[in-house]
């Protein structure tokens, strides 16, 4: 599938969602069996990100697309040599000791930027040459303490693993992570991904699955009586919805409830955020993905 299908099928997605009303306008509630049945027609047999994978060679091997991102394998090549930045509680932590954000979301980010080049190189290379580092990177993401910045977890509840919520960051990272494992396909050693996996469904599945299901938690869901008025709604379900799609291996599952209906809670916001005359939808679209792929730095909407 190339990526404007897929762009497509995400688009035509929360289409059908937002179209859907609950009975209860605030409440979140599960979808009737056969609307499922009838959104997992809409998606393909097997999970499908952005791009397209890695052994698909008459993509990779595109001379356009080679061209752009020629710079990209001598990027990878730098940082097969250098450890990875080592997780710091102490930087973590700062914010819950003085309020100050910098030092933890440098920590982070320093930590999660090394994903995006090293998954391209090895898909524009296919030589195996970034596939031990890869995957000794997404062990060490599965092995963070949480994926939320410090200053959404002010209970520090996520940094203590007793209760995860997803926000900006942990719904673009888990994106992110969905789409390396998406690309890479077998490059990824089956214990790596059973691991990231797991991270996933904890950190990023399950907390808006909980909060679908009992209406708390996960504030940036909105309702109807109460829309949110920041750019969380569509970012997190972007990173959420998009998560889903690029790596939960059933139809069916991908078609669950919870993510149907949270789909349909994109229609909550109503600040808007981009006021220009070139404002589209199209435009909004590709921002968001332009967002939750930003240590890809590769925009797949141009390929």
């Amino acid at each position: 599938m190339s990526f404007v299908k897929s762009h497509h099928l995400l688009a035509l997605l929360v289409a059908a969602f937002c179209a859907f009303r609950a009975a209860a306008a605030d409440t979140f509630g599960e979808l009737k069996p056969a609307r499922v049945a009838e959104i997992a027609a809409m998606l393909p047999e097997t999970a499908t990100g952005f791009g397209r994978p890695c052994a698909d060679r008459k993509f990779w091997e595109d001379p356009a697309l080679r061209s752009r991102l020629r710079k990209t394998v001598a990027e990878a090549e730098k940082l097969l040599s250098k450890p990875m930045p080592a997780w710091s509680d102490d930087a973590y932590l700062e914010f819950s000791r003085k309020g100050t954000r910098p030092a933890g979301e440098k920590m982070q980010g320093q930590r999660s930027r090394l994903l995006g080049p090293l998954v391209l190189a090895e898909c524009l290379e296919n030589r195996g040459r970034f596939t031990a580092k890869l995957n000794e990177i997404l062990e060490e993401y599965a092995k963070e303490p949480t994926w939320t910045l410090a200053a959404h977890d002010r209970s520090l509840a996520c940094f203590r693993r007793e209760s995860y919520s997803v926000d900006l960051r942990s719904s673009a990272f888990g994106f992110e992570l969905a789409q390396a494992l998406y690309l890479l396909g077998g490059k990824v050693a089956p214990e790596t991904r059973e691991h990231v996996m797991a991270a996933l469904r904890e950190r990023v599945f399950v907390p808006v699955q909980k909060s679908l299901e009992t209406g708390k938690g996960s504030y940036w869901l909105g309702s109807k009586k109460s829309p949110v008025q920041n750019n969380w709604n569509s970012v997190c379900l972007a990173g959420v919805a998009s998560a889903a799609l690029a790596v939960l291996p059933e139809r069916n599952e991908r078609a669950a409830p919870r993510f149907c209906r949270a789909c349909s809670q994109m229609r909550t916001t109503r600040q808007p955020f981009l006021r220009s005359p070139r404002d589209t939808s199209r435009s909004r679209s590709r921002l968001r993905m332009t967002f939750v792929s930003q240590n890809f730095r590769f925009d797949f909407g141009r390929v």
